[in-house]
C-alpha cells in the first residue's frame, strides 16, 4: 500500500485471467486504494466497472496522501450489515474501542472486510478464525510481530457479540 500508486497491474492481470478461465471472479485485484474507490463510488463487478474502479483509485493517490486513502478505508470499510468502519465494528462485535483491541482482535477486524457475511464472527467463528489467523501468519512473515506475539495472539478465541435481536 505504502509503495504502489494505488493500482496493481500484475494482480490486476492475474485476476483478470482468472476471470477469462473460469467465467467468475476467483481472486482479487484490488488495492486498499482501489477498495476505497469502490467504497465511495460502487461500480457493477465487470470489466467496465473494475476499469472505473481504477481510474478512481488514481484520482485518490493524485489527490489524497495514503494516510489520508487509509483513514477513508478505516472509516467505511464494511464489516457486516449495516455496520461501516473499524470503530463501529469494534464496538459492534467486541465491545470496546478499536484502540483498545489485542493484536488477535485486530486481526480479525483487518480481515473481515474481505468477506463480511461469509466471516462474520457472530455467525461463523470458525471462519472467521481461519482468516484471522493467516492475517497473524502474514504479520509474523513480514516480522510485523514477532512469532511469540503471533502465537499468543492465535491462542486466543474468536470471540464476538451476537448482532442478533
Amino acid at each position: 500500500f505504502w509503495r504502489h500508486p494505488g493500482v496493481n497491474p500484475w494482480a490486476l492481470l492475474r485476476a483478470g485471467r482468472q476471470w477469462l478461465l473460469e467465467r467468475r471472479i476467483v481472486s482479487g485485484g484490488s488495492t486498499l486504494t482501489m477498495q476505497v474507490a469502490r467504497i465511495l463510488d460502487p461500480h457493477t463487478r465487470t470489466p467496465w466497472g473494475k476499469f472505473k474502479q481504477l481510474l478512481r483509485a488514481l484520482q485518490l493517490e493524485a489527490h489524497l496522501s495514503k494516510r489520508q486513502i487509509l483513514q477513508l478505508y478505516l472509516e467505511r470499510a464494511p464489516y457486516g450489515g449495516t455496520i461501516e468502519g473499524i470503530e463501529a465494528a469494534s464496538w459492534a462485535y467486541l465491545g470496546k474501542p478499536a484502540s483498545q483491541l489485542s493484536q488477535a482482535e485486530a486481526a480479525l477486524l483487518a480481515v473481515l472486510p474481505q468477506s463480511p457475511s461469509r466471516l462474520r464472527p457472530d455467525r461463523h467463528p470458525e471462519a472467521a478464525q481461519r482468516a484471522r489467523d493467516k492475517v497473524l501468519e502474514r504479520m509474523a512473515e513480514r516480522r510485523v510481530w514477532t512469532r511469540a506475539q503471533v502465537a499468543d495472539a492465535r491462542i486466543e478465541p474468536v470471540v464476538a457479540r451476537s448482532l442478533q435481536p
